[in-house]
């Protein structure tokens, strides 16, 4: 008998509580203080060397227009961004491919359509047209190497040794100089 009666307290309880909550309304606030818009994150400009196609000086600045690059590959189209690029290698005629080497040593070839680039020089700001573009490096001291293939040629960076000695190379100057050229250091390994 005892369960009854405290079954019932519990029933009355528990619908008296909903009719409270029902007869309640929500009443909205208004925020005390306000909010900033969202601000873009500064992007820091990319130091860049631009090698011109027909030309043999290169430009060596910022490059001031960091949007995402798009490449149009034979597996879809990939975007990029450019502070994950290396090098570029501009395709020199219709039937080529434009390379691009990833700093994580990754080769992507597809088709770019950069119209033309901006960079910002010691001596001011420089437009090239996209058509004049031979290489765009984000590293200094890097060039292209070519390797025959059966499928065709296909291309990686590589980086010029250091000018200044190590301390190994300072141990070899005192053995007998050859006239053999130094090779430079591949940055890129192809299989």
């Amino acid at each position: 008998m005892f369960h009854r009666f405290l079954i019932g307290c519990a029933i009355a309880l528990f619908s008296s509580s909903i009719s409270i909550a029902q007869d309640l309304q929500p009443i909205a606030e208004p925020e005390s203080r306000l909010r900033a818009p969202d601000a873009k994150p500064q992007v820091q400009p990319l130091p860049v060397v631009v090698e011109l196609l027909d030309d043999v000086r290169d430009l060596n600045g910022s490059l001031l227009d960091t949007n995402d690059l798009e490449v149009k590959t034979a597996f879809g189209i990939a975007k990029m961004p450019l502070t994950e690029v290396l090098g570029i290698r501009m395709a020199r005629d219709e039937t080529e491919l434009t390379t691009i080497v990833l700093h994580n040593g990754d080769i992507i070839t597809g088709k770019v359509d950069i119209q033309n680039l901006l960079v910002q020089t010691s001596w001011g700001k420089s437009e090239v047209n996209g058509n004049n573009l031979g290489s765009i490096f984000f590293d200094e001291g890097l060039s292209w190497k070519g390797l025959k293939l059966l499928a065709g040629e296909k291309w990686t960076l590589e980086k010029a040794e250091e000018l200044a000695p190590s301390p190994t190379a300072q141990a070899s100057a005192a053995a007998p100089k050859t006239n053999a050229p130094r090779a430079a250091q591949s940055v890129l390994v192809s299989p």
